[in-house]
């Protein structure tokens, strides 16, 4: 199976970092990257199960 996957960093920002040690569950761990999250918060792309575009620099595309 090949999927379209998004790699986020669930502390991208001192706010979001902050905000996510009080989560409680899933549920709110997502609603605090939804609300709070930017192009920061994402660390890798996987299009079609291959490495499409990554933040650090030591893994080329």
């Amino acid at each position: 199976m090949e999927a379209d996957v998004i790699v986020l960093d669930l502390k991208s920002t001192p706010l979001i970092e902050h905000r996510m040690r009080h989560c409680k569950d899933i549920d709110e761990a997502l609603f605090v990257q939804m609300i709070l999250g930017d192009e920061r918060a994402t660390r890798a792309v996987y299009i079609a199960g291959e490495i499409g575009w990554t933040r650090d620099e030591r893994v080329s595309a």
